[in-house]
Formats: C-alpha cells, structure tokens, sequence
C-alpha cells in the first residue's frame, strides 16, 4: 500500500505494517497492489478490504475499525487461473 503523495515522516512503511498520518481537514489517496505468486494451477483468486484501523490520537494504538461499507472494496474473482 502506497500514498500517492508518498511517503511522509510521520508514517510508519515497515514490511507487513502500513500507517499513514493523516492531519485534521486534510485528505490523503492511498493505493493497493496485490502481487499473486507463480505456480498456481486452477486457482481462485480475489482481494476483499474488511476494514481500516484509525486513530485520532496515536499511530501506535488504532483503536478504531472502520468497517461501514466496506463491502464495495472487493475485485471479482477470478477462476481457472494459471500462473507461470
């Protein structure tokens, strides 16, 4: 996952552990990218978000889970794919 304004020092871009600070009356655009491994045969593959974790008051908590139509946040699936 990516912000398309990079990344900022605030923000935490270890492997597996994404967090980007995101100011009060301030907007940021994030971007996902799946990367599927070769050597499946037959597969059945899709991506589907189940939420966000936020926090008002620290990076380190996240406290909260955004959930609220999440549902839309799916690709099709795809079956029958062979990767090589």
């Amino acid at each position: 996952m990516t912000a398309s304004d990079g990344y900022k020092s605030s923000d935490t871009n270890d492997s597996g552990d994404k967090r980007f600070k995101i100011s009060e009356g301030n907007s940021r655009n994030f971007t996902f990218t799946v990367s599927i491994p070769t050597g499946i045969d037959s597969g059945v593959l899709g991506i589907q978000l189940n939420g966000f974790k936020w926090d008002t008051a620290s990076a380190e908590d996240m406290d909260n889970l955004y959930t609220i139509d999440i549902e839309d946040f799916r690709s099709d699936v795809v079956t029958g794919l062979t990767i090589h």
